[in-house]
């Protein structure tokens, strides 16, 4: 099969891509066990589109915006500022609060819809490009090669799994320390 030059990704990215999409996947299905869960508690206000959807969707877009490097700081600021005209919107459609557009009675325990937040991820991305390359940037190349507490390099590899538990813990503490909520 032939490749069209602009087109298709070089093979050596394939494998940056898979990871981009199984780390987006697995976060957004993250997201969807928070729903699934305040759901089951909390049926009017259960988390629709939360931290977590968001994130995992980002995930899933960042490969599109890679080649457009340091300019993803000005896509990223304008897809802020097209989020804020767009949180003033409303509709009855009922499948657009992903992104940004909500209807009538639209409630949620969580929610960070992507218009405006993708936008300060391309902007962080476009951040990055400028700083956090070695080869322009000797200090931040130093600061990679400081030696970490391993009880922190860990918990930045599962911090997928700190979230699930940092909320069970947290209102656990808070029942034994403040009693039961229901009276």
């Amino acid at each position: 099969m032939a490749r069209l030059e602009g087109w298709c990704r070089p093979p050596q990215h394939d494998v940056l891509y898979l990871k981009y999409l199984r780390r987006g996947l697995t976060i957004f299905m993250g997201g969807m066990i928070i729903s699934l869960a305040t759901y089951l508690i909390a049926p009017g206000a259960y988390v629709k589109f939360g931290i977590l959807h968001l994130i995992g969707v980002s995930a899933l877009l960042q490969p599109l915006f890679v080649r457009f490097r340091s300019a993803n700081i000005l896509i990223g600021a304008f897809v802020s500022i097209i989020g804020l005209k767009i949180a003033a919107m409303t509709t009855e459609n009922p499948l657009l609060f992903p992104l940004g557009i909500l209807y009538p009675g639209f409630f949620s325990l969580d929610y960070y819809p992507l218009f405006p937040w993708f936008g300060f991820v391309l902007t962080g991305m476009g951040l990055g490009y400028l700083l956090y390359i070695p080869e322009r940037n000797s200090l931040l190349a130093k600061i990679g090669s400081l030696p970490a507490p391993e009880w922190l390099l860990l918990a930045g590899r599962q911090a997928l799994l700190l979230y699930f538990l940092h909320q069970p813990l947290l209102l656990t503490a808070l029942f034994f320390l403040l009693g039961s909520p229901v009276r």
